[in-house]
C-alpha cells in the first residue's frame, strides 16, 4: 500500500542529496488515505505538511520499525504509557497495519503485549488518520494527553 505512495527521495528537489535507498512520498500524495481521513482537515494543512513536514525513510528502517516492539526491548519501558492512535489510521490499522483502532481497549490489548512491564493507556481520536496533529480535531487528543499526564505523572 505505500508502495502506492513511495517516490525515490532523490527525484524530489528538496532531497536530491540523498542516497538511492531514501524513499518519500510521491509529490501529492501526502492528502491520500495513507496519512488523512478525507473531510477532517484542512487542504491548507496537507500543502504546509508537503512543504515542511515531508521527510525521508529508508527500506531499512521501515523493515526494521516493529523489531523495539518484537524482540523484547519495549518490555523494558516501565513508565507509563499513552499510546494515541487516529480512529482511521491506515498505517497502523485496517489493511496495511491490521491492527484494530476501533476503541482504547482494542489498542491498550495490542500494545500491552509489547509494553508488558508498563502501565498503558490508549486513546482513540476519532475521524483522525496517521497524521493525528494535522486533522481539524487535534485538540482533542491534545486534551485527552493532558489529562493522562496530570493524572499519571
Amino acid at each position: 500500500y505505500f508502495s502506492a505512495f513511495a517516490s525515490p527521495a532523490s527525484l524530489d528537489p528538496r532531497f536530491r542529496d540523498r542516497d538511492p535507498g531514501y524513499v518519500t512520498t510521491a509529490p501529492g500524495t501526502r492528502g491520500s488515505p495513507l496519512f488523512y481521513n478525507a473531510g477532517y482537515f484542512d487542504s491548507v494543512v496537507v500543502d504546509a505538511d508537503e512543504m515542511f513536514a515531508k521527510d525521508t525513510i529508508t527500506a531499512v528502517e521501515l523493515g526494521l520499525f516493529p523489531v523495539p516492539l518484537a524482540d523484547g526491548t519495549a518490555s523494558g519501558v516501565e513508565a507509563p504509557v499513552l499510546v494515541v492512535m487516529g480512529a482511521k489510521d491506515s498505517i497502523f490499522c485496517g489493511p496495511i497495519g491490521g491492527g484494530d483502532c476501533s476503541t482504547p481497549e482494542t489498542i491498550r490489548a495490542g500494545e500491552s503485549r509489547a509494553y508488558s512491564n508498563a502501565d498503558v493507556s490508549a486513546y482513540v481520536l476519532a475521524d483522525s488518520g496517521h497524521c493525528i496533529n494535522m486533522h481539524r480535531n487535534a485538540k482533542d487528543w491534545f486534551a485527552a494527553a493532558e489529562s493522562w499526564l496530570a493524572a499519571k505523572v
